[in-house]
């Protein structure tokens, strides 16, 4: 069983992290059910993981702008090389928020909530790191 939300001890952690803190990049590996499950909200018409996800994109990211955060890497998976068996993803994203405290206002947006289902539905397993941003000049 894959984990799409964080443990009750994941939220805490977040909590603790000071809100001024950034900026931080969030990275998001996700793996997408091969048919998107809207078993909660029937009305929905079927489609697939990838394209409920991308329901929940297009519903997501003006509220991300409005809150300063915004994305700055989104890339599909064309090889896995280096990994342990199964551990295969279908997409990454990194979003780039200013503090932490507005990534901590995402999770109390209530138009958020409205619309968070679609990730639901879309990804059978995720990850969410939260990164410092360093930049080098290589």
């Amino acid at each position: 069983m894959g984990s799409i939300t964080p443990t009750e001890e994941q939220y805490n952690n977040l909590m603790a992290m000071d809100d001024a803190e950034g900026p931080v990049m969030m990275i998001n590996m996700l793996r997408f059910h091969d048919q998107a499950d809207y078993s909660d909200h029937p009305e929905q018409a079927a489609c697939t993981g990838k394209e409920a996800y991308d329901r929940y994109g297009e519903a997501v990211f003006p509220i991300l702008a409005d809150l300063g955060a915004k994305p700055v890497w989104m890339s599909d998976v064309a090889n896995t090389f280096i990994a342990p068996e199964g551990e295969d993803w279908d997409q990454f994203i990194i979003v780039q928020w200013d503090t932490v405290g507005a990534f901590k206002a995402l999770m109390a947006n209530e138009e958020y909530h409205k619309i968070a289902f679609h990730r639901d539905a879309a990804a059978s397993d995720t990850r969410l790191i939260i990164a410092h941003s360093r930049f080098a000049d290589f």
